[in-house]
């Protein structure tokens, strides 16, 4: 109860395999168990780096409080695998900044735009540019195409006289 068990998981009437490949109904900690495991093999899914005491600190937090469990459990809640899973995502570890945020280039013409990375939490990686989604007869470029931990790069959008008109143009960095 309210000393040993820190929070709800489902466990009543959870479908289960039994032998011979047929199914049935079981309630209990054994049912309601392999809930929170599944949660804390998520959570290292997104973040391999977590230790026990992370997982176990996460799950806590990231539990939906319900008043019937109020004096029942440690935590008050119910087990939210969902809530716990976006809390062990790591943060990222840079941002980019675009200048100017939107900019029309006309069939024949280019623009540029000055790309800036910040670093996050001690990042000093090579973070390298590609676009996707430019309108047949358009290009992209990247002067320069990489730049290491933070910095800049001019992104060109050279709209060729053929270039289709199409409205979307995707940005995309990767380390």
């Amino acid at each position: 109860g309210l000393t040993t068990v820190h929070l709800a998981a489902p466990g009543v009437n959870v479908i289960s395999t039994i032998r011979n490949g047929t199914w049935a109904y079981f309630s209990g900690t054994s049912m309601a168990t392999p809930h929170v495991a599944g949660t804390a093999d998520l959570m290292l899914s997104v973040n391999p780096s977590l230790t026990v005491a992370q997982l176990k600190s996460m799950i806590l937090a990231n539990v939906d409080p319900l008043p019937q469990l109020a004096g029942l459990v440690v935590t008050g809640g119910r087990l939210n695998a969902y809530k716990a899973v976006l809390a062990a995502v790591p943060p990222p570890d840079f941002s980019l900044g675009v200048q100017p945020p939107s900019q029309t280039v006309v069939q024949g013409n280019s623009g540029n735009y000055q790309v800036t990375v910040t670093p996050a939490n001690g990042f000093t990686d090579t973070v390298s540019f590609t676009a996707s989604g430019a309108p047949a007869g358009a290009t992209i470029s990247f002067n320069p195409a990489s730049v290491v931990g933070s910095g800049s790069t001019t992104m060109t959008v050279s709209a060729g006289a053929a270039t289709l008109d199409r409205k979307s143009t995707r940005l995309n960095s990767s380390h």
